[in-house]
């Protein structure tokens, strides 16, 4: 016997194990309520709500964690309260059929998921850590053989990439302090502390490079 879920059930699926899961869980359910005509859309937009979450989790920057959150919180919650009432409306017209919930293998194949989404990432980050190490190898060994603007282009690149790479700015507002330019070393410096305003080492340092300014 077809077995239907609780679309609350789901919902919690949905929340600890991001959003895709829970969408083809969704998806199915309608089908078993007798409502084929709904699983397209919940599969179509579904889809498309957690391509946007996951590509805002790794685009945008921290300062959107909480936006990011209450839309994961709002999408689990929001396509509960859409299935809702037709789940009710089925166990109502077949009390005495109703078939018993099991969201075991469905939960197990979601804890899955999740564990490969997530080494999927993690190895991506690496990857690209790595890629941002091979480039700051590169950027110092221009800046070690005088090719200043070389290195300078290297870590515009870099910062572009990841503006969380605080090596980057560091390495970069020292190329910019050796080619004569102090105000572009101390600019990118200022650049970091809208990231990072507790940086102390950031802030002596852009002290240090408008006291040589100065004394100059």
């Amino acid at each position: 016997m077809k077995k239907i879920w609780n679309p609350l059930y789901i919902g919690i699926i949905s929340y600890f194990c991001l959003v895709l899961p829970a969408v083809i869980l969704w998806g199915i359910n309608f089908r078993k309520l007798g409502r084929p005509d709904l699983s397209r859309p919940t599969f179509i937009v579904g889809t498309l709500l957690f391509a946007g979450l996951v590509a805002g989790w790794f685009l945008l920057p921290e300062s959107w964690d909480v936006a990011l959150e209450v839309a994961h919180v709002g999408i689990s919650v929001g396509g509960a309260a859409l299935q809702y009432p037709f789940y009710r409306r089925f166990v109502e017209a077949d009390e005495e059929n109703h078939q018993v919930e099991s969201l075991l293998k469905p939960a197990l194949l979601s804890i899955i998921f999740v564990l490969l989404a997530a080494s999927l990432a993690i190895s991506w980050g690496w990857f690209m850590q790595r890629q941002i190490e091979k480039q700051l190898i590169e950027a110092r060994d221009s800046y070690d053989t005088g090719d200043y603007p070389g290195s300078v282009k290297i870590l515009t690149t870099i910062i572009e990439k990841d503006p969380g790479q605080r090596m980057a700015y560091v390495n970069l507002s020292i190329a910019y302090e050796t080619m004569g330019k102090p105000d572009s070393a101390v600019s990118i410096m200022e650049d970091w502390l809208k990231q990072m305003p507790e940086d102390g080492e950031a802030k002596e340092r852009i002290y240090q490079l408008r006291y040589q300014k100065e004394g100059n």
